[in-house]
């Protein structure tokens, strides 16, 4: 006989270890009601009765203590196997899910740099562009770019992001050089098209109106389906790119991008370390989700004073 609701073995333990309803329900986060119907249709599955219910008071039945006798160490054995799978996996794989953008240009090239601090976490890398489910896609948490509405998870703020146009230093000719935003009319757009299709998200349209460049036409030029397509497609001297900062430094530092002029805007979106709250206290989990703030932040703090020292 194969028992279909193995959930109600579990409050047959509960009850049997408090012979009260009441106080069952409390420890499950159940209504009394809804224990009590567990425990009915139970033992209209099992074919015997498991209780004897007197005013305010309940007695095992002599088949109840038999069941008992196999159940609770049964289901203790198995808890205490969760646990030590459990352990296992703390010393083992973390799995990260970033936008690939994000995974392309900033957490890959810095995967070196982790597995020399932390030899004993493993990364696993996923990116998708949608919001994961963690139970479900086996990921421990998430880096993402957004507004930080993540409903039911543990949401850290790592930056604020900002936008720089940026080219190749080849692309810039003698005939048009860059003295003023309005010279960008003179060279291709490099346009993300997953921005374009965002209303909240920053585009060419917004960095034009924030920088005064009212003869610039917005509409021209290359789309991509990624940010780093974008932002390869500017160090190939193929136009110029709209780009957040998190993702140019190491770009920028080795001189393959320069970024144009004063000219940073900032965007309603920023960068956030998501976690469901069962994982944030993991160990792999906090070690990973500092090393990230740590990291980034110098980054970009770094890369932010160059800027403002190279436009001085």
């Amino acid at each position: 006989m194969m028992i279909q609701n193995l959930n109600a073995l579990s409050t047959f333990v509960c009850v049997s270890r408090h012979l009260s309803f009441t106080k069952a329900s409390r420890e499950l986060h159940l209504t009394q009601g809804a224990v009590s119907i567990q425990i009915k249709q139970l033992e209209q599955e099992l074919g015997f009765q498991l209780f004897l219910r007197e005013i305010r008071k309940i007695f095992l039945t002599t088949e109840g203590r038999e069941l008992l006798e196999v159940v609770e160490p049964a289901l203790a054995r198995i808890e205490a196997k969760i646990e030590v799978i459990r352990s296992k996996d703390e010393n083992e794989t973390l799995t990260v899910s970033t936008l690939p953008s994000f995974a392309a240009k900033w957490l890959i090239p810095r995967i070196p740099q982790f597995q020399a601090r932390y030899p004993g976490v493993n990364l696993r890398v996923h990116t998708s562009d949608h919001m994961v489910d963690f139970f479900r896609e086996k990921v421990d948490c998430a880096i993402r770019y957004g507004l930080g509405d993540y409903p039911g998870l543990s949401v850290q703020h790592i930056i604020d992001e900002v936008f720089v146009p940026v080219c190749s230093p080849e692309l810039i000719t003698e005939e048009h050089p860059m003295n003023s935003p309005d010279d960008i009319r003179y060279y291709q757009l490099l346009h993300d098209d997953y921005g374009t299709k965002d209303p909240f998200n920053t585009t060419w349209k917004e960095w034009a109106e924030a920088m005064g460049a009212a003869q610039l036409d917005v509409d021209r030029g290359l789309e991509f389906g990624q940010a780093d397509f974008v932002i390869q497609a500017a160090i190939a001297r193929q136009g110029i790119a709209l780009a957040r900062e998190s993702l140019i430094g190491a770009d920028v530092k080795a001189g393959l991008l320069v970024p144009l002029f004063d000219s940073l805007v900032q965007t309603r979106f920023r960068s956030y370390f998501v976690t469901p709250f069962e994982y944030e206290k993991k160990e792999k989990v906090k070690i990973f989700r500092d090393w990230v703030m740590e990291i980034l932040q110098q980054e970009t703090a770094e890369l932010t004073q160059l800027l403002k020292d190279r436009n001085r």
